[in-house]
């Protein structure tokens, strides 16, 4: 899981970017901060919409 910064401040937004390295497939989201909390919450609605096979 990678979360690229654009900027200095966390309050704004970043790109989360999620890549499975065997076959490629890559996620990305944008997210509307870098905290814990935001990427939990970016985490758990990905799993929601892809269900089981999201690991």
């Amino acid at each position: 899981m990678i979360v690229v910064i654009g900027s200095k401040v966390a309050s704004d937004p970043v790109i989360l970017s999620l890549v499975e390295h065997k076959t490629h497939y890559e996620v990305i989201l944008k997210i509307k901060n870098k905290t814990a909390q935001t990427v939990d919450e970016a985490l758990d609605s990905l799993r929601e919409r892809v269900g089981e096979s999201f690991l």
